[in-house]
């Protein structure tokens, strides 16, 4: 006669086993993807982002490329990493349209083109397109935003949807920062 306690206990050790496996590999996989990639430096920025709150400073954090204040008129496009044969420069501008207005961007890349793709009331798409491509350094200065605030009230403008594409097509995509003053 066959003893059933020993049957079940050998499918037990079985099932547990394959439990333990497939839990091993679920982990490496997800240690593997999350990996220091572009989408992970994204998570973690938004992570980052939604626990600051720095509503009372005119400081900025620094992604990829990141906005700072010259003047209450004037904020920098800045970069904090190195973009290597860029000819074309993509992003994305939100913003307070009651109390806030952009007047007009100035590159500050020789040989360089501003191009507005879209103006909507608190948005503005644009490109920057270089005539050469130039590969841009750490802390470079990219473009001056001149705006107009129209109370004292404190207003952000946050960069969004910022890439680069160098001279073989491909595309690069930017971690990002806001500004406020």
């Amino acid at each position: 006669m066959k003893d059933f306690v020993q049957e079940y206990k050998k499918k037990n050790i079985t099932s547990n086993i394959s439990i333990i496996t497939l839990s091993f590999v679920l982990a490496l996989g997800l240690h593997f993807s999350l990996k220091d990639n572009s989408f992970t430096k994204q998570i973690k920025w938004n992570i980052l982002e939604s626990t600051t709150n720095n509503t009372n400073t005119t400081e900025t954090m620094e992604g990829d490329i990141y906005l700072h204040n010259l003047d209450t008129n004037m904020q920098v496009v800045t970069a904090n990493t190195d973009m290597t044969q860029v000819k074309k420069l993509s992003l994305s501008l939100s913003y307070n349209s009651e109390n806030l207005k952009i007047k007009n961007f100035t590159s500050l890349i020789e040989g360089a083109n501003i191009e507005n793709i879209s103006n909507e009331e608190g948005f503005y798409t644009l490109f920057v397109i270089l005539e050469k491509p130039l590969d841009i350094k750490i802390g470079q200065d990219i473009l001056q935003i001149h705006t107009e605030k129209y109370s004292e009230k404190t207003e952000f403008i946050n960069m969004i949807n910022v890439n680069y594409t160098d001279i073989n097509g491909a595309n690069f995509p930017l971690t990002t920062s806001w500004v406020n003053f």
